[in-house]
């Protein structure tokens, strides 16, 4: 669905066009180019506009925009109010059929029925499930029913119906509470008045290992979900020990935390003092042909049934995983290290992973080599950031291949004589990777502060 209308900023507007959440903006009013200044590679924030998706009448829309590039916004979601006016809302209602079933509509509709309720009158409250987020209070309402002092407005096609009371109405808490609730159908949720954080881990864990029982035709759903066992600690009166669980839990992430915490100042101290420079806003950019900047070699197809397990990872075309489809001993002509990979093909099109140690490399997957400067793993992870902004013109009919590759133009820092700024891009990466670590190590103090102590302390 494309939605069309304008943004309000400063003292005009400019016109946008949304598709798949990705709002772009035009106009030859210089509005946009003082747009661009403000925003480029600004993230997390909030944009008020018009919008024109149902007939002539504009009505009042807010985004909540993720990151935007010149006049590309990328919305993490946007609300459109359906009246006209200024009011405030207070909670969130959703509706589905999935919903209904975890719920048991159905059941509870026949049993209220039978006990004589008149569910015409007005909703009857099912459940109440409470629940914490962003160290707010919630409580999860399922009703049953209509409100007949709505009339016509009432939705009368509704079953059921998840009401949330909001704290605020601010488009963020909106956007945290629908992907807490997002549920897709294939997954159930259950509640437990002794469930915490530190035993809900551990009981996820177990629960995990009925994992081999179940497949695509034999689906962990309804009756079965209900009626499998599973094995947990339990205390003298034979009860489930979710103190032991909790402190057990407890315990294993003291001991992570600690491993990662070694990590994180281990890579502090290779990657040496934050180094002042210039913002990404502040410099010049330029087009450079990839072909101007790499040299581009291929890789070589290996099937499965072909190849023999071991230790050396075989990179495919995937969107995940580094890039590693599996770990295999065989070796090819593809054999590199110090190098990035960017897949032409599959899913993960256009997408690049950096690969320090020595692997091999699926057909689908083009080994990129820096022409002009040495290969390191921060300016190749720049470069990485770089190619991906081209993700969007291509796909399944149009794919990224050697030419296209070759001919296709990234914005690139540059020097003063217009050459890409190679050290400039390495500090920028040092100094993303120092900013991440340091946030880390922070984390890890605060739960620390935080944490209970556990038996073993």
């Amino acid at each position: 669905m494309m939605v069309k209308g304008f943004i309000f900023f400063r003292d005009g507007k400019i016109p946008f066009v949304i598709e798949n959440y990705r709002m772009e903006l035009f106009t030859d009013d210089s509005l946009l180019d003082d747009f661009c200044k403000e925003y480029n590679f600004k993230e997390n924030y909030i944009l008020h506009g018009q919008c024109f998706d149902i007939g002539i009448r504009g009505r009042k829309v807010t985004f909540l925009v993720e990151n935007s590039i010149g006049r590309t916004c990328f919305l993490r979601c946007y609300i459109i109010n359906i009246f006209d006016k200024d009011e405030e809302y207070d909670s969130i209602g959703i509706q589905s059929q999935s919903l209904d079933e975890v719920f048991r509509y159905e059941y509870e509709y026949i049993d209220m029925v039978r006990a004589g309720i008149n569910l015409a009158v007005e909703p009857k409250v099912v459940y109440k499930v409470p629940f914490d987020m962003n160290d707010q209070k919630y409580e999860l309402e399922f009703r049953i029913g209509y409100d007949n002092r709505l009339g016509l407005l009432e939705d009368l096609d509704r079953k059921g119906e998840l009401i949330l009371p909001l704290h605020t109405n601010a488009i963020q808490e909106c956007y945290d509470i629908t992907n807490v609730l997002h549920m897709s159908g294939k997954t159930s949720s259950g509640y437990n008045s002794e469930l915490s954080e530190d035993n809900g881990v551990f009981i996820a864990r177990c629960l995990s290992s009925n994992k081999a029982i179940f497949s695509h035709g034999h689906s962990w759903t309804g009756r079965r979900l209900l009626s499998t066992k599973t094995m947990l600690p339990v205390n003298a009166e034979g009860e489930p020990d979710y103190k032991y669980m909790a402190e057990y839990t407890q315990q294993k992430r003291k001991a992570l935390q600690e491993k990662y915490r070694t990590y994180a100042e281990e890579c502090i101290a290779k990657l040496g003092k934050h180094i002042k420079i210039p913002s990404i806003s502040q410099k010049n950019w330029e087009a450079f042909l990839i072909s101007d900047i790499f040299n581009i070699l291929p890789g070589k197809r290996l099937v499965a049934s072909d190849s023999t397990p071991g230790d050396r990872p075989f990179i495919g075309a995937l969107d995940n995983s580094n890039g590693i489809a599996r770990f295999v001993s065989d070796k090819n002509a593809s054999l590199d290290s110090n190098v990035l990979g960017v897949n032409y093909n599959g899913n993960g099109m256009v997408i690049g992973f950096y690969h320090p140690y020595e692997c091999i490399f699926s057909d689908d997957v083009k080994r990129f080599h820096l022409k002009h400067h040495e290969d390191n793993a921060f300016v190749l992870l720049f470069m990485k950031v770089a190619i991906l902004q081209q993700k969007s013109k291509f796909g399944y009919l149009y794919k990224f291949n050697s030419e296209r590759m070759a001919n296709t133009r990234i914005m690139l820092p540059v020097t003063d004589d217009g050459t890409p700024d190679y050290e400039y891009m390495e500090q920028y990466a040092k100094n993303l990777m120092l900013r991440k670590y340091k946030q880390y190590l922070t984390y890890l103090d605060s739960k620390e502060k935080t944490a209970p102590a556990t038996a073993n302390d």
